[in-house]
């Protein structure tokens, strides 16, 4: 018998209306663990992430493939002397119709994360005997001089007196899908300035020490600030709370934050225009 081109036609129509995808939930992928999250969250962009999720998932996705061509050859009936034929035929269609990653599907397995914006300047940390009413020449005066528009000094100063410990950074929390953060980060790479959104929780942190505030303060309304200031270690940057070096969050307080608010927007810096 001959592989016909009305079979190659009915085999793409086939896969074409039943689309095949990864199984987050009870599939054979990989436990979806806080350790194998640790390791994806190192991604440094939403490709990177998917390639690193791709890598500890080919062997899966070979399977799906395999039971794909068996389902296609049972329902198509294909006569037994053209199967080598057919399945080759099937692996190479899988370059036209791919198996879905589901990636929304694993982010939607992990969960929200706890993500922090990391608030950088040209001096290191804040010591415990610093004043966080000083106006210049620390950690604390250059930080509080890029919130200002959208946090109180009693607040600052408050978080800072329950818990700052030498080494401590000031940080904002957000709570967020995996997808969000990776975009997010994307975005904060690329732009100019994020808009913080009202009500975003913020303290001090000091992975070092494993020493926290109780990020129980809020931001008083929304405030757009630049991602960048005049040198390379004037910046705010986002991290997952899981990846953190030394002690995080997590650790310190026993349990994810589940920090309340919005996602902050960042806006993109325009590129100039070129010469005519």
């Amino acid at each position: 018998m001959r592989f016909t081109k009305k079979m190659k036609k009915e085999i793409r129509d086939y896969m074409e209306n039943n689309p095949v995808e990864w199984d987050w939930y009870g599939g054979v992928t990989d436990d979806v663990t806080d350790t194998y999250t640790k390791e994806l969250l190192k991604a440094d962009s939403p490709d990177d992430f998917a390639d690193k999720v791709w890598d500890r998932n080919w062997e899966y996705n070979c399977h799906l493939e395999a039971a794909h061509a068996d389902c296609i050859m049972q329902e198509l009936e294909i006569p037994e002397e053209i199967e080598n034929e057919v399945r080759e035929f099937i692996h190479q269609s899988f370059a036209d119709y791919p198996v879905d990653m589901n990636l929304e599907g694993l982010y939607r397995a992990i969960g929200d994360i706890d993500v922090i914006l990391v608030f950088y300047s040209n001096y290191d940390c804040c010591n415990s005997c610093d004043d966080p009413y000083e106006k210049s020449g620390s950690y604390l005066s250059e930080v509080y001089r890029r919130i200002r528009t959208g946090v109180s000094r009693e607040d600052f100063a408050w978080e800072f007196y329950n818990g700052a410990y030498g080494g401590a950074l000031f940080m904002m929390g957000i709570s967020c899908s995996v997808g969000e953060y990776l975009q997010l980060k994307k975005d904060m790479e690329e732009g100019d300035k994020i808009t913080i959104k009202k009500g975003t929780p913020f303290g001090f942190h000091s992975s070092m020490h494993g020493a926290s505030t109780p990020f129980e303060k809020v931001t008083k309304k929304d405030m757009t600030i630049s991602i960048n200031g005049e040198t390379k270690y004037d910046s705010i940057d986002p991290e997952a709370d899981l990846v953190m070096s030394g002690y995080n969050l997590r650790k310190v307080f026993g349990c994810s934050m589940n920090f309340a608010g919005e996602l902050p927007v960042v806006k993109k810096a325009k590129k100039p225009k070129e010469g005519r």
